[in-house]
C-alpha cells in the first residue's frame, strides 16, 4: 500500500510505468479499505498504444494514447558480449474534433522498462532501452554500451518519421515535438537531434504549403505575404535552376516558436524580399519571354499585392535603384514599362496612347486601404508621375 500510494498516485506515473512493459497487459490491485484499481495496456494496429488507468476513488478510467515504435538491436554489453535488446520510443497523442495529432511532452522520460526518475533528456517524447544504470535504476551511466543503445534509438527515431508522415501526423504542429538547439539537451542525447536533422535534410519529411512533404535541402521559406502571392510553380519559373514543386515550406501559425526553432536548423533557403527582387531581376533578363507570359496572366489585384510587397524594401537605396530598372509596371494597353516611363491616370484619362498610364486597379483594388497606399507609394518611389 505504501508503494502504491507513493508511485501510482498520478496518471502520469501509471501511464509511463506501463508503456514499455511488453509482457504485462493488465494490473489490478485491491487496497486495505477494499477499494479497487487497475491499469491496462491495449495495443492496436498502427503502433497505437492505449493505456487505461482506473483509480480507486474514480468510477471512470482515465485513458492516454501513445504512438510507439520499437525494434530489436544487437549491442555489446560491458563484458564485450553481443546481446539482443528491445528499444522503443513513444509519442503522446491527442484527439480534437475526431482528428488525432502528436503533442510534445514536457518532460519526456527515459525508461529502463520503468522510468529512470533522475534521468533528464529534455526531449519531448519517451525513450526506452535496457541502459546500464545506477544501482537505483534511476539514471543512465556513462559507458560505451549505452552510447551504442543511444545511437540505435537515434536511428529508430529518424526511421519513425516516415511512418508518422504516412499516417498523416507529420504536420507543422508535430515539429514542436522534435528537439532543437534551444532545448539544452545533455550531450548524451544531442546525437538524437543531429540524426533527425540529417533525416529531414535528406528525406521528404518537411511539411509543405501546397501539401505533401519535401527534403529540406531543396525548398524555401518566405513570409506568408510572399508565399501567398507566389505559387510553387511561379517560384520555379522565377528561380529556374531546374526547380520543381513543391518549393514553399508550410507557413507557421502565430506563436509557433518550437516549430520555427526546429526548421531553423535545417538550413532551408530563406527567400527574403531582397532575394526575391534579385531573382526576379535575373529571371527577367535570362528568361524574359516565359516570365512575361506568366506576368501577363495576372489580375490587377495581384499586382497591387506585388507592389505592396516590394514597397517593404523602399528604405534600402540599392534595392530602390534596382526596382527602378525592372520593367514590371503594368500600363493600360497591357504592356509593361519601368516606373519613370509611366504616369498615373486621372479623373478624365485612364488610357492614353501618348502618355502611358498605369492601370488604376494596381493600386485601387479591393478594400485593403493599407495595401492600396503601399502599392501607390511603391509606384511613386520607382518613378511613376502624376
Amino acid at each position: 500500500n505504501s508503494y502504491l500510494s507513493k508511485n501510482l498516485n498520478t496518471e502520469s506515473n501509471l501511464f509511463h510505468r506501463s508503456l514499455f512493459l511488453s509482457n504485462i497487459k493488465k494490473i489490478e490491485y485491491l487496497l486495505h479499505d477494499g477499494s479497487f484499481g487497475s491499469l491496462e495496456r491495449i495495443e492496436s494496429d498502427g503502433n497505437q498504444i492505449k493505456i487505461s488507468v482506473k483509480h480507486p476513488e474514480n468510477s471512470k478510467p482515465v485513458t492516454a494514447v501513445f504512438l510507439r515504435f520499437e525494434k530489436k538491436v544487437d549491442v555489446k554489453d560491458e563484458d564485450g558480449k553481443q546481446k539482443s535488446c528491445r528499444i522503443a520510443i513513444a509519442f503522446s497523442m491527442e484527439e480534437n474534433d475526431a482528428q488525432w495529432s502528436i503533442k510534445p511532452l514536457d518532460p519526456g522520460q527515459v525508461s529502463i522498462y520503468f522510468p529512470a526518475d533522475k534521468e533528464t533528456s529534455n526531449l519531448r517524447f519517451h525513450l526506452h532501452a535496457p541502459f546500464a544504470s545506477t544501482v537505483a535504476r534511476d539514471s543512465v551511466r556513462d559507458c560505451s554500451a549505452n552510447n551504442e543503445l543511444r545511437d540505435h534509438l537515434a536511428n529508430l527515431i529518424a526511421e519513425s518519421m516516415a511512418a508518422i508522415r504516412d499516417q498523416g501526423l507529420l504536420t507543422v504542429k508535430f515539429l514542436a515535438t522534435l528537439p532543437n538547439n534551444k532545448d539544452t539537451l545533455p550531450s548524451f542525447y544531442k546525437p538524437i537531434m543531429d540524426r533527425l536533422i540529417k533525416e529531414f535534410k535528406d528525406k521528404k519529411l518537411t511539411p509543405m504549403k501546397q501539401g505533401g512533404h519535401a527534403a529540406a535541402q531543396k525548398i524555401y521559406r518566405g513570409s506568408t505575404q510572399m508565399s501567398n502571392l507566389i505559387s510553387d510553380n511561379e517560384l520555379a519559373t522565377i528561380l529556374g535552376k531546374d526547380c520543381s514543386s513543391p518549393l514553399w515550406v508550410a507557413n507557421l501559425p502565430e506563436g509557433s516558436q518550437r516549430e520555427k526553432d526546429f526548421l531553423s536548423m535545417l538550413n532551408i533557403s530563406d527567400l527574403t524580399t531582397e532575394k526575391f527582387i534579385d531573382n526576379l531581376s535575373t529571371a527577367l533578363s535570362d528568361r524574359h519571354e516565359s516570365v512575361m507570359k506568366w506576368l501577363a496572366q495576372k489580375e490587377d489585384e495581384w499586382y497591387q499585392q506585388l507592389y505592396a510587397l516590394l514597397h517593404t524594401v523602399q528604405n534600402c537605396q540599392d534595392y530602390k535603384e534596382k526596382l527602378k530598372k525592372l520593367r514590371i509596371i503594368r500600363i493600360s494597353d497591357g504592356t509593361y514599362k519601368i516606373g519613370k516611363e509611366c504616369f498615373f491616370p486621372n479623373d478624365e484619362v485612364e488610357c492614353d496612347d501618348l502618355i502611358p498610364r498605369v492601370v488604376k486597379g494596381v493600386y485601387t483594388s479591393g478594400t485593403n486601404k493599407n495595401q492600396q497606399e503601399n502599392a501607390k507609394e511603391f509606384l511613386e518611389a520607382v518613378g511613376v508621375q502624376e
